[in-house]
Formats: structure tokens, C-alpha cells, sequence
């Protein structure tokens, strides 16, 4: 049960850390010796770079199911054969990868109405000591090259991502029955909430193929045919299907996604047209016109016969 088909989209990211530096010497000390070395690898689709201040970032994006452990290995040679190369105050280059969507299952947004001057620091019987009365508190941030916000409030995002193989949508409902229990912890003035949950598609797009399933055997071919019979054939027919379907995507590797549910949907409306389709019976032709048409059939044939022995 995956949001999307499965992927192998790997990106590595190579950083290095050098105290002190400004952007300037970062990029020319650092990142362009790096990324020089880092593009001569296999695998690679393309690369961008950040420099900033003591920080030279780089992230190689693998072509679309590249072996990741062969892309590590790969940078990690290339990387290694400049090291020679960089100022030895540096610090020892950090390789990551991640491998899959690069968007999370889910994100928890945490913010504060409650303004952080008030927080108690010390109570007793006789003493009440917040922090306004020590310290001068303002709301900053460790660097304000990005930020986030939830319904105008400043906040900050947790990624809810699941392991390889994990049902997303149990990864979602085990985060739901925990969310209680993380709030009951926080401290007065912090809330969480749940902006985005892509597990609501994939479980929107099961119930859909439910509702279709419904509404084409037990609405459509009944009321059009009005046969008991030509509900069951179908019911059996598209059961079968899906059960065969699934263990055919099992064997190839398939994933259960909003795809391949979308494709569920519109074989099952097949089915339903084809059913209508195979067991209309053809009109009947009238008593009347049966009988009347047979004796003029008789007299064409003995006019034919007449006019034959002549």
C-alpha cells in the first residue's frame, strides 16, 4: 500500500563544515572542488550547490532507479580523492542519501499561542520566578533563510515519513492514537495539528472502488435488466477479478496506490457495461404479427410455385 507507484529517486547530499569561512571561501575552497569531483560519478541525473556561511552543501540527484548503495559508494570515491585538496582545518565531509518521496506520509505542525516571557522557571510557597524576570526573551530563529507558518502562526514542521514496505495506512493510524498523548505532554500554550495526511487519499480512493463496486452491480446492471441472476453472475465475475488482479500485481511487484485503484474503478464499470450488454435479451416479436404474416407468406409462395409450373 503505497500514495504513489514505487520509485527509486535517490538523492545524495554531501556536506562539509568549515568554522569561520565566509560564503566566498566556502564556494571557492570547498564546494567547487567538491561538485567537480562528485559530477565525474556514475548514475548522476544533475547536481545544485549552496554556499553559506561555514557550510558547503551539495546534492546529487541519481537517474530515476539508480542502485542507491551504488551511488554512496560512487560519491564516496570521488569525494575521497580531493580531500587532499581542502585546508586540513576542515571538517570531514558528511555523506546522506535518502531514497523515495521526497514528500512525507504526514507533517505535525507545532506553534505557541502562549508567549514564552510567562513560562515559570522557579515556584515555590513564597516565590513565583518567570522567565521575563531573568532573561530578555525574544522569538529568533537559528537562521532566517526560510520559515514556516501554520495559519499565520509561526511554527515547526515534523515529517512523518514510513519505512520501506510499511502500510501507510497504519503508519497513520498509530500516529492518530499517539497525537492524544504527545499533547497531554506539551506544555501549556503548545498545540499540534495535522495539516497534511496523504493517507486520507489512498484511503478515499479504497472506499471509491467499494462505491463504485456497489453502485454498478447492485444498481446499474439490477435496475437495468431487473434479473437477480444477472447481479450474481457480475458479483462473482468482478470478485474473481479483483482477487486474480491483486496476486498477478503481487507477483510483478505492483504496489496497491491510487493508480492502480483508479485502474480497479474503471475495469469495474467495464464489467458492469459488458454484463448489461451480454445478458440483454433481444425484443420479442409480437403473437399478431407472427400470425398474420404467415398466411401471406403461404399465398407469396404458392403465387411463386403457379407462376413456376407455367
Amino acid at each position: 500500500m503505497r500514495q504513489y507507484p514505487e520509485t527509486k529517486n535517490t538523492v545524495v547530499t554531501i556536506t562539509t563544515a568549515y568554522p569561520g569561512a565566509s560564503s566566498d571561501l566556502v564556494q571557492g575552497f570547498f564546494t567547487t572542488p567538491l561538485q567537480q569531483a562528485v559530477a565525474e560519478a556514475d548514475g548522476i541525473d544533475y547536481l545544485t550547490s549552496t554556499s553559506t556561511q561555514d557550510i558547503s552543501s551539495i546534492e546529487a540527484t541519481m537517474r530515476l532507479n539508480y542502485n542507491p548503495n551504488a551511488a554512496i559508494a560512487e560519491i564516496q570515491a570521488k569525494v575521497a580523492s580531493r580531500l587532499n585538496v581542502l585546508p586540513e582545518a576542515a571538517q570531514n565531509s558528511v555523506i546522506s542519501s535518502t531514497t523515495g518521496d521526497s514528500t512525507a506520509l504526514r507533517y505535525m505542525a507545532s506553534y505557541s499561542e502562549e508567549n514564552f516571557r510567562h513560562l515559570v522557571v522557579l515556584a515555590d510557597e513564597t516565590t513565583l520566578v518567570r522567565l521575563r524576570d531573568i532573561a530578555a526573551v525574544e522569538l529568533g530563529a537559528q537562521d532566517y533563510d526560510s520559515a514556516t507558518f501554520y495559519k499565520g502562526i509561526p511554527a515547526i514542521f515534523i515529517g512523518i515519513e514510513p519505512t520501506p514496505g510499511a502500510n501507510p495506512l497504519s503508519v497513520a493510524a498509530r500516529v492518530h492514537e499517539a497525537l492524544p498523548d504527545l499533547r497531554a505532554q506539551f506544555p501549556e500554550g503548545l498545540k499540534a495539528h495535522i495539516p497534511y495526511d496523504a493517507s486520507e487519499l489512498i484511503d478515499e480512493s479504497i472506499n471509491e472502488v467499494f462505491k463504485t463496486l456497489a453502485e454498478a452491480v447492485l444498481f446499474v446492471i439490477f435496475l437495468s435488466l431487473g434479473s437477480i441472476r444477472a447481479v450474481l453472475v457480475p458479483s462473482v465475475t468482478v470478485t474473481l477479478a479483483i482477487v486474480g488482479a491483486g496476486f498477478l500485481m503481487l507477483l510483478i511487484g505492483f504496489s496497491i496506490n491510487p493508480l492502480t485503484l483508479l485502474a480497479l474503478v474503471l475495469a469495474i464499470g467495464l464489467v458492469a457495461d459488458d454484463a448489461i450488454v451480454v445478458w440483454r435479451p433481444p425484443p420479442a416479436r409480437s403473437p399478431r404479427a407472427t400470425c398474420a404474416s404467415t398466411p401471406r407468406a403461404s399465398r407469396a409462395s404458392s403465387g411463386r410455385k403457379a407462376r413456376h409450373w407455367r
